[in-house]
C-alpha cells in the first residue's frame, strides 16, 4: 500500500511575477504589479532591478523609480522573496522615460519684404528626441508647420506669403 503525502505549502517559494503594469513619465517610472501566486510563508519584499541592477526593494507590489534622465531606455524586471527563497526573475520590461521638450526659441528675427515675411531662428537647447517640426503661431492660431532644418543648418527658415503661404527656403 502506497501512502501520498502532501508536501509542506509552507517551504516554498513564490512564483515567477507575470503581470507587471509600467507607467513612463518625464523622470520617473511607475510600476505595479499583480502579487504572485504564494503556497509558501510570506511575501516579506520585492527586488527591482533596473538595467541589470538591483536598485531598490519594496514591501508592497508597487514601486517609483525616481530622478531618472528623459528620453531614456530602461529595461526592468521584479521578483518577490520569502523566507524560503527568491522567486525567478519576472520577464525583462523594456521602456523609455517621456521626451523632454525643447526650450522656447528666444531669438527670431523677422524681415518684413514686399510680398512675404521672413523669419529666422536659432534650433532651441533639446534635450530630449530630435525636433521634428517647428510651429508658427500668428494672434493664438497655428498657421504653419515647419520640418526640421538638417543640424548643419543650425538656424530655421521660413518665408510667409499673402494668405499665409508657405515657401521653403532657397537654397
Amino acid at each position: 500500500m502506497k501512502l501520498k503525502t502532501k508536501t509542506n505549502q509552507k517551504n516554498k517559494k513564490p512564483e515567477k511575477i507575470e503581470e507587471i503594469e509600467v507607467e513612463p513619465k518625464l523622470n520617473e517610472i511607475e510600476l505595479k504589479w499583480k502579487e504572485p501566486k504564494n503556497e509558501g510563508s510570506e511575501i516579506e519584499k520585492y527586488e527591482i532591478e533596473v538595467n541589470n541592477e538591483i536598485i531598490a526593494e519594496s514591501k508592497k507590489p508597487k514601486f517609483i523609480i525616481e530622478n531618472i534622465k528623459p528620453s531614456e531606455n530602461y529595461s526592468i524586471r521584479i521578483r518577490a522573496k520569502n523566507s524560503k527563497g527568491e522567486a525567478e526573475w519576472s520577464d525583462e520590461i523594456k521602456t523609455k522615460t517621456e521626451d523632454k521638450k525643447p526650450e522656447k526659441i528666444e531669438e527670431i528675427e523677422v524681415e518684413p519684404k514686399l510680398n512675404e515675411i521672413e523669419l529666422k531662428w536659432k534650433e532651441p537647447k533639446n534635450e530630449g528626441s530630435e525636433i521634428e517640426k517647428y510651429e508658427i503661431e500668428v494672434n493664438n492660431e497655428i498657421i504653419a508647420e515647419k520640418l526640421k532644418i538638417p543640424k548643419e543648418k543650425q538656424n530655421g527658415v521660413m518665408k510667409l506669403k499673402p494668405k499665409l503661404m508657405i515657401k521653403e527656403p532657397e537654397e
